[in-house]
């Protein structure tokens, strides 16, 4: 009897490997095999991020922006040397991060080196002329009253205004009204720097040692310079 069972039990498993062994079925599973590996190799490469992408895009923490080369942290203390900061005034600052300023106003054109790059927005408070920010930025100056970056933007386009119907026609996408001191002026040039993407910052981050470049441009650097001159404020005229 025992024996009867171990052979039935024999055959019952050479089924199985007849089975397993069916042309049909081996193809199936190399296929799916072979698919899987080049859906891992997919993955692992990762996805390349464009511009659009930016505002859908869930940062890899609180401290972090999103995977664009040119945001990406060195560590959880610090940006990259080069990295590029644009200073915004309350509470113009907050709309844009937020993608509810669509326009960007400023007194000068967008300078074509950032036309396309991810910049970090540095809120700043109110100023009637000039900056609030010096030249270069001490992050454990306490007379600077902290300076956060609190998202970052991407922007597609730059454009002028030449007459205050066209100005107006914009207001949506700029939100300037007539008592702001950056509204339309035929005395002065008026350039709007159209925003692609924006995202705001899940929490400020405090803003890292950074030199002026040009206008209400920064540029991270790696130290602060051997000089008594960089801590007087921009005064280069009203900058939004």
């Amino acid at each position: 009897i025992f024996c009867r069972i171990l052979s039935l039990h024999f055959l019952a498993a050479s089924g199985q490997i007849k089975r397993l062994l069916n042309p049909n079925k081996m193809l199936a599973v190399i296929a799916v095999g072979v698919g899987g590996f080049f859906i891992h190799k997919h993955i692992s490469k990762g996805k390349q991020i464009s511009a659009n992408d930016i505002g859908q895009l869930s940062p890899r923490s609180d401290r972090q922006p999103t995977g664009l080369a040119e945001a990406t942290f060195v560590d959880s203390d610090g940006y990259p040397v080069g990295t590029i900061v644009l200073e915004v005034q309350r509470p113009y600052s907050r709309k844009l991060v937020k993608g509810e300023k669509k326009t960007e106003i400023r007194t000068y054109p967008l300078p074509k080196e950032y036309l396309g790059k991810v910049v970090q927005v540095l809120e700043t408070r109110p100023a009637s002329s000039g900056s609030a920010v010096p030249d270069t930025v001490d992050p454990d100056d306490e007379e600077l009253g902290g300076l956060y970056l609190i998202g970052e933007v991407l922007f597609k386009q730059c454009k002028q205004y030449t007459s205050e119907e066209e100005f107006n026609k914009d207001f949506k996408s700029h939100q300037i009204t007539r008592d702001s001191p950056f509204y339309f002026s035929p005395d002065k040039a008026c350039y709007g720097w159209v925003v692609s993407a924006a995202k705001e910052r899940a929490l400020a981050d405090p803003c890292p040692i950074m030199q002026r470049v040009q206008r209400s441009f920064f540029h991270v650097i790696a130290e602060l310079p051997e000089t008594d001159n960089w801590d007087t404020p921009y005064v280069g005229g009203v900058e939004e």
